[in-house]
């Protein structure tokens, strides 16, 4: 079965002042041969997992094809920031499309792992894609904007070692669901976290999905009724949150306001209710962020489906096929 196993990350920090010496260097290097049957051979030492992928980590990175899934690859400096990563089934030489996934768990709970002999991850990945389900910082550490910021940075990071991972950094589908899905519905439409001058390669890449897959997750948060939890935002409820950090939260909110549209899948179990809507979960927010791209006006194909009882397997795999 290839689900992913926790263990501890192997892709550590090698920019500490201990690796200068060039015998400390040689020393490293053969430290890392003995992690080859793990992840990756880029550092050993847990104690610098707070370091980006810079310098000498992202040379001994870029040596390394990820031909095999491997776990807890570091994206960023915290050590949530992790992903589990599944090349396809069917390996071929041309650069693989990815699916990133965030998990759900209302913000406080869940974490990366998945059953890749289940669908719809097996029929993705027997349809050619690879996966990157990755883990970010939950609400007791980080809230908004630092929890989507996180699959920002995981695509971007991706996107920096696209060739270490043989995949394509133009086809690119931000996947969740629930919370996960939230994360992608500001990721796709939100402000982009690419900086072109850093000195940090990873940051120099677009943090934007080429397409999103939002499953019943939260598109505009002035929807609400204020006595939900705010859970996302650090509050009691969301009556403790400014109306300005409300808009700035929401997918639809950035769409009327011009951000760049994407090919979009809304897929939502639940019913459509009138606002405010008490149910995270409410199909509304489909509809609304469809009517949102409908208004723009855009030849962007995106669909939205609402008490969709029908696997869910099938739909994403056949509007992937659409829009490729």
């Amino acid at each position: 079965m290839r689900r992913a196993k926790k263990k501890k990350s192997v892709l550590n920090g090698l920019a500490g002042p201990g690796f200068v010496a060039g015998i400390a260097l040689l020393a490293l290097l053969i430290s890392t041969a003995s992690h080859a049957k793990t992840l990756s051979p880029a550092g050993s030492s847990a104690s610098n997992n707070s370091l980006p992928v810079t310098g000498n980590r992202a040379m001994l990175f870029e040596e390394t094809a990820f031909h095999e899934p491997a776990q807890d690859l570091s994206y960023g400096p915290f050590p949530d920031q992790v992903l589990d990563w599944y090349p396809p089934l069917h390996r071929t030489q041309d650069p693989a499309p990815v699916i990133v996934f965030a998990h759900g768990g209302g913000f406080v709970m869940g974490d990366e792992a998945i059953d890749t002999e289940k669908d719809p991850w097996n029929a993705l990945l027997e349809q050619g894609y690879a996966i990157a389900s990755i883990r970010y910082r939950l609400s007791s550490t980080a809230v908004f904007p630092e929890q989507p910021k996180d699959l920002g940075k995981a695509i971007q990071f991706i996107r920096a070692h696209a060739h270490a991972f043989n995949a394509d950094p133009e086809r690119i589908t931000a996947y969740g669901i629930s919370a996960g899905g939230t994360l992608v519905s500001y990721v796709a439409f939100g402000p982009d976290l690419q900086v072109i001058n850093s000195p940090i390669a990873r940051e120099r890449f677009s943090s934007r999905p080429n397409s999103a897959i939002i499953q019943n997750g939260a598109t505009d948060w002035r929807i609400y009724d204020s006595k939900i939890p705010g859970v996302y935002f650090g509050t009691a409820t969301l009556a403790d949150v400014s109306q300005t950090t409300l808009e700035q939260a929401s997918a639809v909110w950035h769409i009327e306001n011009s951000a760049p549209p994407i090919p979009t899948l809304a897929l939502y179990t639940t019913n459509i209710s009138s606002a405010p809507l008490t149910n995270i979960h409410d199909a509304f927010n489909g509809l609304h962020l469809h009517k949102s791209l409908n208004a723009r006006n855009t030849l962007v194909p995106h669909a939205f489906y609402a008490r969709t009882s029908t696997p869910l397997a099938p739909l994403i795999a056949d509007w992937l096929e659409e829009i490729e």
